[in-house]
């Protein structure tokens, strides 16, 4: 697995390596209070999600926003994959059942 936070997406190459990972061994993190998607970064240019001047742990939303625009998939997509992928390396967490996580974006 691997985890994905705005530091992670900063620059063009960065953003490569997002669109070619096996979206099935992606984590997504904030790293918060550092790690924000800055106006600087690569990745700025693929979420329309407003950016503060501190990170905090909300805005995992931006992370997951800046994935799907990466990879040309839905916000839906990445956060299903992102909740299975952390169930799967933490499986005593438990979790939602897929219903739930079906929910959003039609999956």
């Amino acid at each position: 697995y691997i985890g994905l936070n705005g530091c992670s997406m900063r620059t063009e190459e960065n953003v490569a390596v997002v669109r070619s990972l096996p979206l099935d061994r992606i984590l997504l993190e904030t790293d918060s209070p550092y790690c924000i998607i800055r106006k600087s970064y690569y990745c700025s240019t693929f979420t329309r999600t407003v950016k503060a001047k501190y990170n905090e742990p909300r805005h995992i939303s931006c992370v997951a926003e800046a994935v799907a625009s990466i990879r040309g998939i839905s916000l839906g997509e990445v956060e299903k994959a992102a909740y299975q992928n952390t169930i799967a390396l933490f499986p005593s967490i438990g979790g939602y059942s897929e219903e739930f996580m079906g929910a959003r974006d039609g999956i």
